[in-house]
């Protein structure tokens, strides 16, 4: 007679699903050590906190504020969101001058291929959809509304305390846990 190698305990459970001998489906019982952050149950459904954008590209007028700074010094408005973006990894004034840089000495205005590359990490961040089209054409078309509408979004989310994109998953209790030998 070999050596006996512990059995996993199988039960009525959520876990993993196994076919049992008999045919039965049943479910391996996951047994922490001594990790009490482990919670037993099955997810019901996970659901997103607001996935869109809390105003429109162009209802830079809803906060006069953030629309005169964006009309008269847009480069501050853009060091302001890349700063926030970056977590304090870039600086205001750095990624101002950037984008001013690019926006006034190339042709044509290339500002807006620096600027959307933080549009797209700003939707990326808090699980925003492409909407109403793709982040460098907004970009290229009118920046001046799409810094007005990422600021105010940072704003009202900073507000609410979101930091990253929110995920809540909902988790119902386990069924009653049968042990059968």
């Amino acid at each position: 007679m070999g050596p006996q190698h512990p059995q996993p305990q199988l039960g009525l459970v959520s876990g993993s699903p196994v076919q049992h001998h008999d045919g039965r489906l049943r479910y391996l019982l996951p047994v922490p050590a001594s990790d009490s952050s482990v919670v037993f149950g099955f997810p019901v459904r996970v659901r997103q906190l607001y996935p869109r954008w809390h105003t429109g590209l162009c209802g830079c007028c809803t906060d006069p504020g953030i629309c005169l700074l964006g009309c008269c010094c847009p480069c501050i408005l853009f060091g302001r969101i890349a700063s926030e973006l970056d977590d304090g990894a870039t600086s205001c004034v750095v990624a101002a001058l950037i984008w001013y840089i690019l926006q006034q000495f190339t042709a044509g205005g290339c500002g807006w291929i620096y600027s959307f590359l933080y549009r797209d990490k700003l939707r990326a961040r808090y699980g925003i959809p492409r909407h109403p089209g793709c982040d460098c054409v907004i970009h290229f078309c009118c920046w001046p509304c799409a810094f007005c509408q990422e600021y105010r979004e940072l704003r009202i989310r900073r507000s609410a305390g979101e930091t990253s994109m929110v995920r809540r998953t909902i988790m119902a209790a386990p069924p009653r846990q049968v042990m059968r030998y």
